[in-house]
């Protein structure tokens, strides 16, 4: 019984699907990247939107 890869000489990937393979990886890598980045952002601004938050509640309790 042959399989699918048995006419292949060493299982060695043609060099176009080795290629294909390296071009998601860095797609996904750079969207990795990219999605970290953005969340660092994204937690700096939640962080500043809260301690804002904080000194208008301290400022509204303070006149009564």
């Amino acid at each position: 019984m042959v399989g699918f890869g048995a006419n292949r000489r060493g299982g060695r990937l043609p060099s176009f699907v080795f290629v294909a393979l390296l071009v998601v990886i860095g797609i996904l890598a750079f969207n990795c990247w990219n999605a970290s980045s953005r969340q660092a952002l994204l937690q700096e601004e939640v962080a500043e939107l809260q301690s804002q938050a904080k000194r208008t509640e301290v400022a509204r309790r303070r006149p009564e």
